[in-house]
């Protein structure tokens, strides 16, 4: 039984990396890579919207995202301060962020769970890129409604040449 599982989630993420591939392999331009990569990982993953947000300045600034029946609403620049200080300190440190349940998350103040919920984030999964100590982006799943925030960050660490790559200092940002 085990190994069967396991069987069944090598070729899972296999075939998974085989679409990005694919997906990725014509495509030149910075921004087109970051549309594609956010949309084949949010279809595989099953989340509502998925996005690639660079640090600018204060703001996390989105170019393009994949959203799936959900408003339209990560395009444009965002002010971090406004989602917590603590969560901007975590990615700082390279940490994950995982949201189960924004309205019984003890680690939120009202301010910024009110931040959250303009966005209409409740549940969701955050990889920050950390380039030479200084944070430079994330890669957010927002799952509302679709697949629970553990389960995604589960099935989304298979995916570890993914995270590994995205941390190589090859990686296009406008930051350099």
């Amino acid at each position: 039984m085990r190994a069967e599982a396991a069987q069944r989630e090598s070729e899972d993420r296999q075939l998974f990396l085989f679409k990005l591939s694919d997906a990725l392999r014509p495509l030149a331009g910075a921004s087109e890579i970051k549309t594609t990569a956010s949309r084949v990982l949010g279809e595989h993953l099953l989340v509502d919207r998925a996005f690639y947000a660079e640090v600018h300045g204060d703001d996390w600034s989105v170019e393009s995202a994949y959203e799936h029946a959900v408003e339209s609403q990560a395009v444009g620049r965002h002010p971090m301060a406004q989602f917590g200080q603590w969560i901007l300190d975590l990615f700082g440190r390279g940490e994950n962020l995982v949201i189960g349940d924004l309205q019984t998350d003890g680690r939120f103040e009202s301010h910024e769970r009110a931040a959250h919920e303009t966005y209409r984030i409740r549940d969701a999964v955050a990889v920050p890129l950390v380039k030479k100590g200084k944070l430079v982006a994330i890669l957010f799943n927002d799952i509302t409604g679709r697949r629970r925030a553990e389960e995604v960050l589960q099935r989304s660490r298979r995916y570890d040449d993914i995270s590994s790559s995205a941390r190589s200092p090859n990686v296009p940002t406008a930051n350099g």
